[in-house]
């Protein structure tokens, strides 16, 4: 394949990554495994070999008895989601509603940070991009978007897959397979976060939403990962229940995917009356954080944030303290947790919480948009749901 990128690019020791990846999604990789202990050894791999073998996993059978049901596709994933659905009130003041998306913009950028991480810029960049293209931006714009405006080393895990599966001419979905065994990670939760600002009280519209952003980058769970916190940003604006929250944002995952399973987990864990450090235990033993492999998946993740969320009392430090003592992806989660909180309570109450005001502006890596205001985020938030309203 021409204009491939350098050997080392793709570095030998992902290879285990993938074959982890493939195990963990039901392919029956058992028979591979010498073979890819023995690939990620090599001190430099040709990428040509990471290919073959890549293809070589993506090829092989489910595994007999692999009791979970994951497809990547839409109208699939809409098949596969519980029959039980929550209602909201979907109504809304515009003074209640511009403090709340303030609140979730704040708590998104890392509940009081003035420098951003790449996973909130990627959020912001979803809100330049539906401004230039309009409100249904397809994969393809959202992944040409992220390359024009994100250096390629600021990105981490699936986006940075993706990014060079796109810079090789492949277009989504198929970005989100080649060579990527960080297609499950938990990337998509700050991202997906965005899409329920927007489709504020609509859970179902805002998962659908982020499904199109996401699919260039992610499949399965990193998927469901990513619609799940768009449905509970949209869930977390229209009631004042984490719980509801968090089971309406369940409703639009597969029911029978490990992220949901793992959901349900921590709520059956928190009915038993265990206290949240006991819960934080329970999901390392679930998912050990030490391998980066699940320090940074989209199942304990999730899980993570569910249940600091469920133990906050609807305080953004307690959230992002809660969430930290997790050991996982704290910067994804802690920013998941403390922008539903803030979308929850509104911006004053988060201040008033944690007796500190939030900075005017973040600073990020965006092309032209090195210093962004807060307000300039909820005032073109607001517009677009405007948009949105009047196009439905």
């Amino acid at each position: 394949m021409d204009g491939l990128p350098p050997p080392g690019e793709y570095f030998a020791n992902t290879i285990m990554a993938d074959w982890l990846q493939c195990r963990d999604e039901g392919l029956e990789v058992s028979g591979l495994l010498a073979r890819a202990r023995l690939l990620s050894e090599e001190q430099y791999l040709d990428i040509r070999k990471s290919l073959d073998f890549n293809a070589l996993l993506l090829a092989c059978p489910m595994q007999e008895g692999f009791v979970f049901y994951e497809p990547s596709s839409l109208p699939e994933i809409l098949a596969a989601r519980p029959a039980r659905r929550h209602k909201l009130n979907a109504g809304y003041s515009p003074a209640t509603c511009r403090d709340q998306i303030s609140g979730a913009w704040h708590g998104l950028s890392g509940g009081g940070k003035d420098t951003a991480s790449a996973r909130f810029e990627l959020a912001v960049l979803s809100l330049l991009l539906m401004k230039r293209h309009g409100i249904h931006p397809s994969p393809k714009q959202m992944l040409d978007g992220m390359m024009e405006s994100i250096p390629y080393a600021r990105l981490f895990g699936a986006e940075r897959a993706a990014y060079r599966a796109g810079a090789l001419g492949i277009s989504p979905p198929e970005t989100a397979l080649f060579l990527n065994p960080w297609r499950e990670w938990g990337g998509g939760l700050c991202r997906g976060a965005f899409w329920g600002f927007l489709y504020h009280g609509s859970p179902e519209a805002a998962a659908r939403a982020a499904y199109f952003d996401l699919s260039a980058a992610y499949t399965k769970n990193g998927l469901y990962a990513g619609m799940f916190a768009a449905a509970l940003l949209a869930a977390s604006a229209a009631c004042g229940n984490i719980r509801v929250a968090i089971e309406t944002a369940m409703d639009e995952i597969p029911q029978s995917s490990r992220l949901s399973h793992g959901l349900s987990q921590v709520l059956q864990l928190c009915d038993a009356g265990l206290p949240q450090e006991e819960i934080a235990a329970r999901i390392r033993g679930f998912y050990d954080p030490s391998p980066g492999q699940y320090k940074y998946h989209a199942v304990p993740n999730a899980m993570a944030c569910a249940a600091a969320l469920l133990y906050s009392g609807y305080c953004m430090e307690r959230a992002v303290s809660a969430v930290c003592s997790c050991g996982f992806d704290s910067e994804t989660t802690a920013a998941l947790a403390a922008s539903a909180i803030g979308m929850m309570t509104g911006k004053q109450a988060a201040e008033c919480d944690r007796q500190e005001k939030f900075p005017s502006g973040v600073r990020t890596c965006l092309a032209g948009h090195e210093w962004i205001l807060f307000n300039e985020l909820v005032k073109d938030t607001i517009e677009l749901m405007g948009l949105i309203s009047h196009s439905s």
